[in-house]
C-alpha cells in the first residue's frame, strides 16, 4: 500500500471499486477475513462523497480500518464524480479554466479526506487532451495544475501518487519522468499499474 523499504514483504490492498454495493463496514470485513493488508478507497458519491463527507464520519472510518488493521490509500479515478456526462472530466489538461479549478477542488478535498484518514498517499492522472489542443499548452496547464495540488498534499504530509494511464496526456513512464522533471516538486510520486505497463511499455519492462 505504500513504498516499501528492502527486505519489507510485499502487502496487498483491494481497491473498494470492486465493492459498490458493499457498506464500508462490510467491505473492510471481507477484505479483513480474507487476508488482505489495505483498501484503496476512491472517492466518490458510493463510500466517501467528497462534497458531502462530515469530519465525524472520516473518524469513524478511520477507527474501522485501525481495528481490523487496514492501510489506506486514497482514490481519485471516480467516472462521474464532476460530470454526469462526460467519463473523467473535466482534468488537469481541460480547456476550460473553471473545470479545471474543479479538479483541483476535488483533489484538494481528496488530500484532506486521506490526512484524517490517517492515508499515505492520494492516486491521480492527467486527465485525456482534448482535440486540437496543442500539446505545450497540456503541459502548462498540467504543471500549473498539479503544483497546486503537490503543495496542498506537502502541507498534508501526503504523497501525491501519479499514474501515467493508457490514453491520456501522460500515458508512459517516459512521459512520468519528464513531468516529475518539470515539477520537481517533493510530494510528487509514482503509481504503477502493472496492467497498464504491459500496454504502453516495451519489454523487458
Amino acid at each position: 500500500m505504500h513504498e516499501s523499504s528492502p527486505g519489507t514483504p510485499l502487502r496487498y490492498g483491494y481497491v473498494s471499486n470492486g465493492f459498490r454495493d458493499h457498506t464500508i463496514d462490510q467491505m473492510t470485513q471481507v477484505l479483513r477475513r480474507f487476508g488482505y493488508d489495505g483498501v484503496g478507497l476512491t472517492i466518490d458519491p458510493v463510500h466517501i462523497d467528497p462534497f458531502e463527507v462530515r469530519p465525524a464520519r472520516l473518524d469513524h472510518i478511520r477507527r474501522l480500518l485501525e481495528s481490523r488493521r487496514l492501510a489506506v490509500v486514497v482514490e481519485t479515478g471516480a467516472r462521474y464524480v464532476l460530470d454526469a456526462f462526460r467519463k473523467h472530466r473535466p482534468s488537469l489538461v481541460s480547456v476550460d479554466a473553471e473545470g479545471r479549478r474543479a479538479r483541483i477542488e476535488y483533489y484538494r478535498r481528496a488530500i484532506d479526506i486521506a490526512a484524517r484518514l490517517g492515508a499515505t498517499c492520494v492516486s491521480l492522472w492527467s486527465g485525456t487532451p482534448q482535440r486540437g489542443v496543442p500539446h505545450d499548452r497540456c503541459w502548462s496547464r498540467l504543471v500549473d495544475g498539479l503544483r497546486t495540488v503537490c503543495d496542498h498534499a506537502h502541507e498534508r504530509s501526503i504523497a501525491v501518487a501519479f499514474e501515467p494511464e493508457p490514453g491520456m496526456f501522460i500515458e508512459t513512464l517516459a512521459q512520468f519522468r519528464e513531468l516529475n522533471e518539470r515539477l520537481e516538486h517533493p510530494a510528487l510520486k509514482l503509481t504503477l499499474d502493472l496492467g497498464h505497463v504491459a500496454i504502453t511499455e516495451k519489454p523487458p519492462f
